[in-house]
């Protein structure tokens, strides 16, 4: 199962983080345009929590390293925006996020979904043809379009797992954190305890 999961509002910040790793070249493609530091910075400052939707790949370290940004438009439409970490690249995690993004837009009523991409932008040129959407091409940019079938007991049971999952995860990653330290600490002296033991056994 993946852990791929919804980030709440305080963590936001580690989703600006991830997006001002990606280099120039990166950044045109996930935005269609060069940005700046700033300019992602004012994008973060957009985002509506209350409708939108960051669903997120969290590494061990609390960083996110792959998310989709889900928009709500008008007429119950949604459109979809992915980055990926360069270095969690060719592990499906962009198909991953794609399938979940899915299941979140059809589990609130959406009915159709969007992806702007440029035309350069391989991975999601191959992402959007082989989910058969429906392209339009303009200037260089593609409109990539699909409708989104009811959800079905089974797209929720697929959403509430994920999260459960994930956060059973987060809670792992947090418990070792927190007896890193003691750990590092103890250990040794329980080490040494065994040694000395031991060689008083062999005397």
């Amino acid at each position: 199962m993946n852990s791929i999961r919804s980030l709440r509002s305080h963590e936001v910040p580690n989703y600006e983080a991830h997006l001002l790793r990606l280099d120039a070249g990166d950044r045109h493609l996930r935005f269609g345009f060069h940005t700046d530091d700033v300019s992602i910075h004012k994008y973060i400052g957009r985002i509506e929590t209350k409708r939108d939707r960051i669903l997120a790949k969290v590494a061990d370290d609390g960083a996110v390293v792959g998310a989709v940004h889900i928009a709500a438009g008008t007429e119950r439409s949604v459109e979809f925006a992915f980055s990926v970490d360069r270095a969690w690249r060719g592990h499906r995690l962009g198909s991953l996020l794609f399938e979940q993004a899915i299941v979140w837009a059809r589990n609130r009523g959406f009915r159709k979904f969007y992806i702007f991409f440029l035309a350069e932008n391989a991975p999601m040129a191959h992402l959007t043809r082989k989910a058969e959407m429906s392209l339009h091409c303009d200037a260089g940019e593609f409109e990539a379009v699909a409708d989104l079938a009811p959800a079905t007991p089974l797209t929720f049971f697929r959403e509430i797992s994920a999260e459960h999952y994930a956060a059973y995860e987060d809670s792992l990653r947090r418990g070792r954190q927190a007896w890193a330290p003691m750990l590092a600490t103890v250990l040794p002296g329980i080490a040494s305890v065994a040694i000395t033991d031991q060689t008083r056994a062999a005397a």
